[in-house]
């Protein structure tokens, strides 16, 4: 799954997106042992969206570059 098939089938789930901030904060503040509770809080989002993006791989900071063809 592309990226931005990622971020289209969470837009139909969530009704808007996670800017790449704030996805990384998530991530490396569950790395660092928080819990999914206070993350929610704090970026004011539920906590079944915290448990998506934890879920989710293939989500980079830089969108995929199209080659092209030739």
């Amino acid at each position: 799954m592309s990226l931005s098939q990622a971020l289209n089938q969470f837009a139909q789930n969530l009704g808007r997106y996670l800017s790449m901030p704030q996805i990384q904060s998530i991530r490396s503040r569950r790395r660092n042992g928080e819990s999914i509770a206070s993350i929610a809080r704090s970026e004011r989002v539920s906590e079944p969206t915290v448990r998506k993006y934890l879920r989710v791989d293939g989500l980079s900071a830089r969108p995929p570059v199209r080659r092209r063809r030739g």
